[in-house]
């Protein structure tokens, strides 16, 4: 009765409250996954559920987002929004994987090195790393950059590094900016492990390795 009486006051009848089926499916592909949600939850209730689903924590309702594909790209959706006529979402910023479970008796998993801390509050996903390092590689592709690290090259590998190191923060600077990133060095290498997070995929297997 209780329940009926918030709907009430809310203005909502059954048929609002109803539960409704939705597919997500994550931005790289793969598998969707159904969850049940009411019919006036709003995009975090669906990523709540969604972790529930998944068996996952903390980590997931962090970084994952919902987001829209349109012609300029992939955009995020904001988690207050309504479901409206949806019936299908696009998850990015984190794994649709369910956890991996430890298994007794199993060895320790290998030392690796630290992961670099998260600056821009989100997760890169495939379509962002292959229009980064589109733009970071005509950025340095120029006739002018061209010449300029060919004379630092002939001044010798002490130049060449300083040179180097300004060079990239002057061109790409702007690019790490338009892509939400900080101009700091934990900028640079969240920005770098992001890329790399994409490397089974060819475009950027192929041609990540210019970017570093």
């Amino acid at each position: 009765v209780g329940s009926w009486k918030q709907q009430e006051a809310l203005g909502l009848s059954t048929a609002d409250v109803a539960a409704r089926r939705l597919l997500v499916r994550h931005i790289d592909g793969g598998e969707a996954r159904e969850v049940l949600v009411s019919k006036v939850a709003t995009l975090r209730d669906v990523k709540l559920e969604l972790a529930r689903v998944l068996g996952v924590g903390e980590d997931f309702l962090r970084d994952a987002y919902f987001v829209r594909r349109g012609d300029g790209g992939a955009s995020a959706l904001a988690e207050s929004q309504p479901l409206a006529g949806s019936v299908e979402l696009l998850l990015a910023g984190a794994s649709m994987e369910p956890p991996r479970r430890e298994v007794a008796g199993a060895p320790a998993p290998s030392a690796v090195a630290p992961t670099p801390r998260c600056t821009r509050g989100r997760s890169m996903f495939l379509g962002e790393a292959k229009d980064m390092i589109k733009a970071l590689l005509l950025a340095m592709s120029s006739a002018d950059i061209q010449r300029v690290l060919d004379g630092l090259e002939r001044q010798g590998p002490e130049a060449l590094e300083r040179g180097r190191r300004m060079l990239v923060y002057q061109e790409w600077g702007p690019i790490l900016k338009r892509f939400e990133y900080p101009l700091t060095d934990d900028g640079f290498a969240d920005m770098r492990a992001g890329i790399k997070s994409f490397q089974a995929n060819a475009y950027v297997r192929d041609n990540a390795w210019e970017v570093e």
